[in-house]
């Protein structure tokens, strides 16, 4: 028997393919606008190269906490002008639920950033992910596919330790 009482996922790139899902939609999106010219999965990879960036803003200090779908959307706004094309948003806990939905995961509760007001790999948004859960951090296995989730906190120790 494990000693974990939550089992709490990463979502975009671990329980869904955000790059393909945004390829797909771009690509019948462009379709549909007759733009031949711009490779669906290129604006794809482009739009997630922001994404790393646009948080380290909020976990460096440079900028206060912003929703990620604020950062998503200025992100896609950058990438658009990029690629010369006008219009189009992502998501956080909202986006999540709908996700959910849609796959079907079972899933008990959805705790996004703005909940932690943390991005990872801040320790602050595993520690006040467990807080919400009423949880300690060792009760908590963190399942992720990206090995930069886990740097900066001793859950990349507790999930080696557990297989995770």
């Amino acid at each position: 028997m494990h000693p974990y009482k939550a089992f709490c996922f990463d979502v975009f790139g671990t329980v869904v393919d955000w790059r393909s899902s945004v390829a797909e939609q771009a690509n019948h999106w462009l379709r549909r606008h007759q733009i031949h010219d711009i490779d669906a999965y290129a604006f794809a990879e482009a739009w997630r190269a922001q994404y790393q960036p646009a948080m380290e803003a909020c976990r460096a200090g440079r900028r206060p906490f912003t929703r990620l779908d604020d950062l998503h959307r200025e992100n896609l706004e950058k990438v658009l002008a990029d690629f010369n094309v006008s219009t189009a948003s992502n998501g956080n806990i909202a986006i999540m639920v709908g996700l959910a939905k849609h796959g079907n995961l079972p899933w008990d509760a959805i705790l996004g950033a703005e909940v932690t007001r943390a991005y990872k790999p801040l320790p602050e948004a595993y520690t006040r992910m467990a807080g919400f859960l009423g949880l300690e951090r060792h009760e908590i296995c963190m399942v992720a596919a990206q090995p930069w989730d886990f740097v900066a906190h001793d859950f990349i120790d507790l999930a080696h330790q557990a297989g995770c």
